[in-house]
């Protein structure tokens, strides 16, 4: 079978953030990839930078596997990552194939004003570009790295390991012919490194990726959301969903300081506190009842329930395993505290895919659209039960993005 259809590996959801109206495979399988693969692309949640590396690099390799089973050997793939690059984006990469041929990192996500210029990665914090190694995202417990430009972030993680930077007065001056170039003729295990400043500079580098692989040459693609949907010719559109009147349950599981900031907006706008999820509940079943009985309470007397993991992180708590027993937690409560009517905004990828797979128990959803800038809004089955999903990334909005969503929910925004 040969597939037209792109396929998109997302390590945690929120890479659907700059596309609509696609499919997203939350639990890959042959058959459900078959089922979901109707239209120019479809995002498979891999869910990896929850996950230690040697389980992500299995996770990768399935779920490449059965991409080629499922929909041809020849199905174009590309792995969706951090703009803020947390994850594990090498191993990916090899665990992909990149060890073999050239590879193509874009990291930039242009919704969000985080680009690379001069070969250095920027954030954009308070209206500032700020490079992304003076960032509190470069001090993740899991992830940290000390380099703001690429090249040297790609020779810090990988142990030296080979990157060539693509100038931008180069990529707009040449056209996209020097990448070809680049593309074509670097020794395996390079990892190629454009600046990307705005979506035409990102068509540039998709030309160039597209002309080169056409030649013969297998590129290895990691990418933040921008480039992902300009590769599989997709755009994004605003949504506004049907006000609810039932309850809202919110879910926080990041930990960085907009997502704090976040919390507390909301919880002075809405006059709910949140709930919260602290260390010591993690293996207590009573402990966990007793908090989805307060969230239970919560429900019945405004509306809205909000549930977070606590804000403060011992360090013997600050490593990927230790998150993932405190998910275990999390879904555990929302599994109890969820009703048919329920509709549901977390904060936070990996709160995003285990809330919507593990607790909600969806296998597949689809993509609405944007509810506000680089937050999508999903909509997820099981069990015949419609329920919308709001996906707000960690490491996006300002203070006032978790109030503005709970008001486009409730029809007063």
């Amino acid at each position: 079978m040969t597939s037209t259809v792109h396929v998109i590996l997302d390590d945690d959801p929120t890479g659907t953030q700059t596309v609509s109206d696609v499919p997203i495979v939350l639990r890959p399988s042959i058959g459900s990839l078959v089922s979901a693969a109707k239209g120019k692309a479809l995002w498979v949640l891999t869910n990896t930078r929850a996950m230690e590396e040697d389980r992500a690099i299995d996770t990768v390799r399935e779920v490449v596997n059965l991409a080629r089973a499922a929909l041809g050997s020849g199905v174009p793939l590309l792995l969706r990552g951090d703009s803020t690059l947390r994850g594990h984006v090498l191993a990916e990469l090899d665990a992909a194939g990149a060890q073999d041929t050239v590879s193509l990192f874009v990291p930039a996500l242009i919704e969000l004003g985080r680009v690379t210029i001069g070969g250095v990665h920027y954030v954009k914090i308070g209206g500032k570009r700020v490079p992304v190694g003076e960032t509190e995202y470069a001090r993740d417990h899991a992830f940290g790295y000390r380099s703001s430009k690429l090249v040297d972030w790609v020779a810090e993680m990988g142990n030296g390991r080979p990157a060539i930077g693509v100038p931008l007065e180069h990529l707009r001056r040449a056209g996209d012919t020097m990448l070809q170039d680049i593309l074509r003729v670097s020794p395996a295990g390079t990892v190629v490194v454009p600046d990307a400043e705005t979506y035409d500079d990102l068509a540039s580098v998709a030309s160039a990726l597209h002309v080169v692989e056409t030649n013969g040459r297998r590129v290895i693609v990691r990418a933040a959301a921008s480039f992902a949907s300009v590769w599989a010719g997709l755009s994004s559109r605003t949504v506004r969903p049907a006000p609810t009147d039932s309850n809202i349950l919110v879910v926080c599981g990041s930990h960085t300081t907009g997502a704090t900031a976040q919390l507390a907006a909301l919880e002075t706008a809405s006059g709910v506190a949140p709930v919260y999820i602290e260390p010591g509940h993690i293996n207590g079943e009573r402990d966990r009842a007793l908090v989805a009985e307060r969230l239970r309470t919560a429900m019945a007397s405004s509306g809205l329930a909000i549930l977070a993991t606590s804000r403060e992180l011992l360090p013997e708590h600050q490593n990927l395993r230790a998150g993932e027993l405190c998910m275990d937690a999390v879904i555990d409560v929302v599994s109890q505290v969820l009703t048919p009517d329920t509709a549901v905004i977390t904060k936070g990828g990996i709160t995003s895919a285990r809330v919507a797979r593990d607790a909600i128990g969806a296998e597949t959803g689809w993509v609405e659209g944007a509810l506000l800038p680089g937050v999508p809004l999903w909509r997820l089955n099981s069990d015949g039960v419609s329920r919308a999903l709001v996906v707000a990334p960690g490491n996006v909005g300002d203070d006032t993005t978790l109030v503005t969503a709970f008001n486009i929910l409730r029809g007063v925004a």
